[in-house]
């Protein structure tokens, strides 16, 4: 069933339980890269709908850019139970880190997450990357928004041992 392709595993799940179970299994262990909003939506009500198992499952993750304040409640709703995440990719602008400190506290509180990628990561970004609880073993962050240089060393500097 791994190898199948999306629309063929949603299908083979529909024939009975025991498929939708090993199904949702697998759908949560791919890749989430949602390119839409509405596709972001649909991931964090589907992992909600049975948060204790299914946000388990789910190994990575990715925050979009320009999304309303309905969604980024989601997805910080979704966060505390995704508990073996292992790879965040917060593509989210820096007003609205800046503008939502429950979703900074919750990527902090990630204790899993061994890859993160943070575009535009400006001086709050900076402090929630120190601060994360998880032993990151790669990263890609770009500082385009700060308005001084930043050292990469310095910034990662609590994650010197996992790299």
């Amino acid at each position: 069933m791994e190898f199948l392709e999306l629309q063929c595993l949603s299908r083979m799940m529909q024939t009975c339980h025991m498929l939708y179970d090993a199904g949702i299994r697998l759908l949560l262990s791919r890749q989430r890269c949602p390119s839409t909003e509405d596709q972001l939506l649909s991931l964090c009500h589907f992992v909600l709908r049975d948060a204790p198992r299914r946000s388990g499952l789910l190994r990575d993750l990715t925050i979009l850019e320009d999304v309303e304040e309905s969604t980024v409640s989601l997805v910080i709703d979704v966060l505390p139970h995704a508990r073996s995440l292992e790879s965040l990719d917060v593509s989210s602008e820096s007003d609205l880190i800046k503008s939502r400190p429950d979703l900074v506290h919750a990527i902090r509180s990630l204790p899993s997450v061994r890859n993160l990628e943070w575009r535009d990561v400006d001086y709050v970004g900076i402090e929630a990357i120190q601060c994360i609880q998880a032993l990151l073993e790669a990263v890609e962050v770009s500082f385009d928004v700060c308005s001084e240089p930043q050292d990469p060393a310095e910034v990662l500097k609590p994650f010197g041992a996992t790299f």
